[in-house]
């Protein structure tokens, strides 16, 4: 009896030092206060296999200590920062916190570092407070205690960065927000770590260092929002050598020359790398030769290698995109033993490119998700994709390739604005609401039905209802526009319903301008016959608008069709009862049919009945409301039921959430107020049947369409809860955090022959929430 996991998607937090790579395959990011771990599950694909919430509040660094890939560190903006172990349990990775600390309680984390040597394990962090603090901890009986804490200052400087390696002796650097570097050393007496020497040159702040060993030498390399990446050999040197050096006077380059405890040491700058037009976010090693990868906001990722003994170091490969809606990189590193390269986006995407035997670099599949809360979600109703929309400003679309890996098929809205509602009317058109005063209308073009049916390895005309009807080839964003734009496949190449190109074939226009800021925003959509990557789904994977409904007055809220698609009701924000009405539309002419006026203020759920006779609502106003149809049209609705003034039954704070039961017998509504309350309808008289007080706030429900007796709530905390009720009494089955944040919406797939339960009959649930999460689980009674 439980939850199983069956699909996990979040994007990764737009910010630098939120990306590794262990030694067993595995990758890890942080995504909102959670941590999701992917890896390969057939050749050229990474999907995302375990989420872990280990913060309450959204983490700002990640870090795998180097020398040992099995020790996780992580910090939040709220100051706290964890150690935690990664153990390996049947087929999954369980984390174990070691140890917690909160010194910079208040300050958002900056830095993690942690370095192992033999024993000892030192941990560094820092924070906006201006400390930074380095505990050093030692493993005895496999119990890691801490033997030493120091706090290091540098007046008001904040450190944004550090490294740390052992070369004849621990060295550490930290970068400094006066864009200078800090070299300190151990004091083997004291524990504590020593300034030793500041290294000077960039003209802004360091935002990565990274140590490596070469021969006889110690390189560090410094990448810098100056644009130059500075590389810094040291070399130890005997006494004697030292005064010989500073008794020279020859031209040579500049070199700086320190003590420590026990070693002498000449640092100097090996080389500038010149290259990137923007931020450098990340410089990290080849893990087994002299190579060093580099990425900037400029959009470019680069790998650069020594050409000779010389010292001149060139750029040897060079990745990312250019144009169109391609973005910049806040982190990379190296994978599966430095074949690889892994890079995170602006925008929250994975990007991941491997060598082939050629020496050329092909593009991975890698895990996609959301980079903001997860507003709602809906199944296609086949079952064969799942679509959800973010306040990230887009709409996506997740479905099953291969019967094996489930990804990311489309994005077939990438808005201005916040959105906040969909609901998908057949398998080849949705609507999607907004934080704008319309909805909007969307039909699938032929690429994306070719596309499901070549990764379902079906035939389209099984996955839609008139697939003969589905002629627009693609779409595209006017450079100065929102509405997706429908494009057409003719002989002579791509035509585009849109005034900005004059030309029947805008491809060639683009080619002859490229220079136009209008030609990098073209979109080339095309059939798909594998999941698509980062920079496909970007740009070419979206759906042409074709109506928008206007008529609400402030911006657009819930939405809920019949079970037929032949009606939709939608809502808006409402502080007044004039703009609180339900409007009724038909998805024919898409001409509104009837306003239902009853709430004071925001409803925040809508709900048609399974028979689509009644249409439940509830509100901010703390009431509930049953409309019924009183023609086959839509056009005219009663007021049925609405709860009694002054009730004790009633909830006292908003209603979050409301869903009817399979077969109409009963209803159910959640709110702040804690309360979860089962209503019965019967013969058309609603009466209180039970009512459950929660130890916190409720914020969805949804009643399983093929169990009646089945109710899953979620909380506010993140958990999800499956019930049962027998018609009379309640009774939790399962319990379980499913989410870091609260619980936007519970959705069970309709169908159940779905493309995503793998050959199974138990119910499919999705979930999706403030920590940016889709969740598609199976729930076994």
């Amino acid at each position: 009896m439980g939850f199983e996991d069956v699909f996990i998607s979040g994007g990764v937090a737009q910010m630098p030092h939120v990306l590794e790579y262990d030694n067993n395959g595995h990758g890890v990011y942080a995504s909102s206060n959670n941590v999701i771990f992917f890896q390969k599950k057939i050749e050229g694909f990474y999907t995302s296999n375990y989420v872990h919430n280990i913060h309450d509040d959204d983490l700002t660094c990640l870090k795998l200590v180097d020398n040992d890939k099995k020790i996780l560190l992580s910090g939040d903006k709220g100051g706290v920062v964890k150690i935690n172990l990664l153990e390996k349990e049947f087929d999954s990775i369980c984390l174990k916190e070691i140890e917690c600390f909160d010194d910079t309680k208040g300050f958002p984390i900056t830095f993690v570092y942690g370095y192992r040597n033999n024993n000892d394990l030192y941990i560094l962090f820092s924070s906006h407070k201006g400390i930074t603090y380095c505990y050093t901890l030692k493993l005895d009986s496999n119990k890691w205690t801490i033997i030493n804490k120091q706090e290091i200052i540098y007046g008001r400087m904040i450190t944004l960065c550090g490294s740390m390696t052992y070369f004849n002796e621990i060295i550490l650097a930290l970068s400094l927000s006066n864009s200078k570097i800090a070299i300190l050393t151990k004091d083997e007496k004291s524990g504590n770590f020593i300034d030793k020497l500041t290294l000077e040159g960039h003209l802004d702040w360091i935002r990565d260092l990274s140590f490596n060993k070469f021969e006889d030498q110690l390189l560090l390399a410094s990448a810098s929002q100056d644009t130059f990446v500075r590389i810094w050999s040291f070399k130890s040197i005997d006494k004697n050598e030292m005064d010989t050096e500073k008794g020279e006077n020859n031209l040579k380059i500049k070199e700086v020359v320190f003590e420590s405890h026990n070693n002498s040491w000449n640092v100097v700058v090996e080389t500038i790398l010149s290259g990137h037009e923007g931020w450098i976010y990340s410089a990290k090693w080849h893990p087994s030769k002299l190579a060093l990868l580099t990425c900037s906001i400029d959009k470019s990722v680069m790998i650069w290698e020594p050409l000779d003994d010389r010292g001149v170091w060139l750029e040897e490969h060079r990745m990312g995109e250019i144009g169109g809606q391609a973005v910049g990189y806040y982190g990379a590193i190296f994978g599966d033993d430095g074949n690889e390269v892994i890079a995170n986006s602006y925008y929250g995407g994975l990007y991941c490119w491997r060598m082939n035997e050629e020496q050329d670099w092909d593009s991975v599949v890698m895990p996609s998700g959301h980079s903001a809360p997860v507003t709602d979600v809906d199944w296609d109703p086949r079952g064969n994709y799942i679509m959800t929309c973010s306040h990230d400003q887009t709409t996506r679309i997740f479905s099953v390739y291969n019967n094996i890996v489930i990804g990311e098929l489309s994005r077939p809205q990438m808005h201005g604005h916040s959105r906040t509602c969909i609901k998908i009317l057949s398998s080849d058109r949705f609507v999607s609401g907004g934080e704008e005063k319309i909805f909007r209308v969307f039909k699938a073009p032929s690429t994306f039905a070719n596309s499901l049916a070549n990764i379902l390895q079906k035939n389209p005309t099984e996955l839609f209802d008139d697939y003969s009807n589905i002629t627009d080839y693609g779409a595209f964003v006017p450079s100065l526009g929102l509405s997706n734009k429908a494009s057409h496949m003719s002989d002579e190449g791509m035509d585009v319903d849109d005034n900005d190109f004059n030309s029947k074939n805008p491809v060639s226009n683009v080619n002859d301008a490229m220079s136009s800021e209008m030609a990098i925003f073209a979109s080339y959509p095309k059939d798909l016959t594998s999941l698509p990557t980062e920079d496909c789904l970007m740009q070419n994977t979206l759906w042409p608008e074709k109506v928008k409904l206007y008529g609400h007055g402030y911006e657009v809220f819930a939405i809920d069709s019949s079970p037929d698609s032949k009606l939709i009701a939608t809502s808006c924000k409402a502080s007044h009862s004039n703009f609180a009405a339900v409007y009724i539309w038909d998805t024919e002419t898409w001409k509104r049919k009837a306003e239902l006026i009853c709430h004071q203020l925001t409803v925040v759920g809508i709900k048609f009945s399974r028979s689509g006779n009644y249409l439940l609502t509830c509100s901010r106003d703390r009431t509930w409301s049953i409309f019924k149809k009183e023609d086959n049209d839509g056009a005219k609705w009663r007021l049925l039921a609405r709860p009694e003034s002054n009730s004790p039954n009633n909830h006292t704070r908003i209603i979050w959430y409301c869903d009817w039961a399979p077969n109409d017998e009963y209803f159910v509504t959640v709110g702040r107020d804690k309360k979860f309350i089962v209503w019965k309808f019967d013969n058309e008289v609603v009466t209180l049947v039970k009512s459950y007080l929660h130890s916190e706030p409720i914020t969805s429900v949804a009643v399983c369409p093929f169990d009646s007796s089945i109710i899953v709530i979620g909380l506010e905390s993140g958990k999800v809860e499956v019930w049962k009720f027998d018609g009379n009494n309640l009774e939790c089955m399962i319990s379980k955090r499913l989410h870091g944040k609260t619980i936007k919406r519970l959705r069970f797939c309709t169908s159940n022959k779905t493309a995503f339960n793998m050959h199974s009959t138990k119910p499919i649930l999705a979930s999706v929430g403030d920590d940016h999460l889709l969740r598609i689980t199976r729930i076994s009674f």
